[in-house]
C-alpha cells in the first residue's frame, strides 16, 4: 500500500512514476484538503476500476501468399494470409495508382478471400491487398496483376460425391464444354489431384480409387478456352469397411466333390485372415495369409482336418488394414 501524497493546490490529479505490473488491477482513493486544512468529508475509492495495461500493440500484420484466381471476363478472387487476425480489403485499377477498392471486410481473420467484380474483359488489372489488425495497425501488400479473360469461364454446378465399390465417384455439370479434374486430400490444402481429362464435356464424372479410410476434402476444376473454374470445397467419407463385392468368397456355390478350393478375395495384396462358421455360428476354421497375398484358399477341411458337410457356412474376411467383410457360402 502506498501512503497519501500531497500534490499541492490543484483541481485535477495526475500521478506518475509508479512501478506497476502489466495486467494487474490497482485500487486508489482520492481526498481533498482546502487552504484552511479542512479535509473533505468523503474519500472517493476507485473500486478497482483502474487497470494498468501492457504496452500498446504497434506490430503490423505480415501479409503473405497473395494470389489471384477464379479469373473470368468480369471478375477475380484475391486470396492472401496474415500472421495475425486482420481485416480484408483490395485496391485495384488499371495502373499502380489503383483508384478503386472493395468494401473493407471488418472480420478479423488470418485467411483472406475477396472477390472483385464489374471488371472489363481481356484487361490487365493491378491490385494490392490491405489488412488492419485489432489495434488498428495497417499492412499493405505489394503490387500484383491479373488479366481478365476474353471468354466466359465455365459455370460449375451440381457437384456431388457418391461412394462406389472401389472408392468414390465425383460428378458435376458445366454450362460450357470443358475439361475435368478433381483435387482431393485430408485438408482444404488437398495435395493430390487425378489426371485431368481433356475431353470437352458438360456432364463430368471421375472416380477416385485406392483411398484409405477417412474424411476427405475435394473440389472440381474445369477449363474451357484456357479459362479455369474451380468449385467450392466438398467432403466425403471413406469408411473402414469395404463392400462385400470387393472382399468375397468364390466360386459360390462351390461343389466339394469336384475337389476345388474355395477362394476368399481380399481386394488387395495386403494379406489377412478369414474365420469360417456354420450357419448356427459354430466355429469351423481360421485361415491366414501374409503380405503379398490377395486371396486365401480353403480346402473344405475344419480345424481337426475333417472334411465339412455340405450346407450354408458364414465367413468373416479381414485384411491387414482392418477392413472387414462378411458373407454366406453354399457348399454342395
Amino acid at each position: 500500500m502506498t501512503a497519501w501524497t500531497t500534490l499541492g493546490n490543484v483541481l485535477t490529479v495526475t500521478k506518475t512514476g509508479l512501478t506497476l505490473t502489466a495486467g494487474t488491477t490497482y485500487y486508489f482513493t482520492v481526498k481533498a484538503v482546502n487552504g484552511a486544512s479542512i479535509e473533505s468529508l468523503n474519500v472517493t475509492n476507485s473500486n478497482g476500476q483502474f487497470v494498468a495495461l501492457g504496452g500498446a500493440d504497434t506490430t503490423h500484420p505480415v501479409i503473405s501468399a497473395v494470389s489471384s484466381g477464379n479469373i473470368s471476363m468480369t471478375g477475380a478472387r484475391i486470396t492472401w494470409a496474415t500472421d495475425e487476425p486482420a481485416t480484408s480489403q483490395v485496391e485495384y485499377g488499371l495502373t499502380t495508382s489503383y483508384g478503386a477498392s472493395t468494401t473493407a471486410d471488418s472480420a478479423l481473420v488470418t485467411s483472406h478471400s475477396v472477390d472483385i467484380t464489374g471488371l472489363a474483359a481481356n484487361t490487365l488489372y493491378h491490385y494490392r491487398v490491405l489488412s488492419v489488425d485489432a489495434s488498428a495497425n495497417p499492412a499493405t501488400g505489394t503490387d500484383n496483376t491479373f488479366t481478365t479473360t476474353n471468354t466466359a469461364a465455365p459455370a460449375i454446378s451440381a457437384v456431388r460425391a457418391t461412394i462406389i465399390t472401389s472408392g468414390v465417384r465425383i460428378a458435376w455439370a458445366t454450362d460450357l464444354p470443358s475439361t475435368s479434374q478433381v483435387e482431393y486430400g485430408l485438408t482444404t490444402s488437398y495435395g493430390t489431384s487425378n489426371t485431368a481429362n481433356s475431353s470437352l464435356v458438360t456432364s463430368h464424372s471421375m472416380d477416385l480409387t485406392g483411398l484409405a479410410a477417412g474424411t476427405y476434402h475435394y473440389r472440381v476444376k474445369s477449363t474451357a478456352s484456357s479459362v479455369e473454374s474451380v468449385s467450392a470445397d466438398g467432403m466425403f467419407t471413406i469408411s473402414g469397411t469395404l463392400p462385400a463385392t470387393e472382399m468375397k468368397a468364390y466360386p459360390n456355390p462351390c461343389h466339394l466333390a469336384n475337389g476345388k478350393l474355395i477362394k476368399f478375395a481380399l481386394a488387395d495384396s495386403s494379406g489377412g485372415d478369414v474365420n469360417i462358421y456354420t450357419a448356427s455360428g459354430r466355429f469351423v476354421r481360421k485361415l491366414q495369409s501374409g503380405t503379398g497375398a490377395s486371396e486365401i484358399n480353403w480346402d473344405g477341411l475344419n480345424e481337426a482336418g475333417e472334411r465339412v458337410t455340405p450346407g450354408i457356412y458364414l465367413y468373416q474376411l479381414t485384411n491387414s488394414s482392418g477392413n472387414k467383410s462378411t458373407g454366406r457360402l453354399l457348399l454342395k
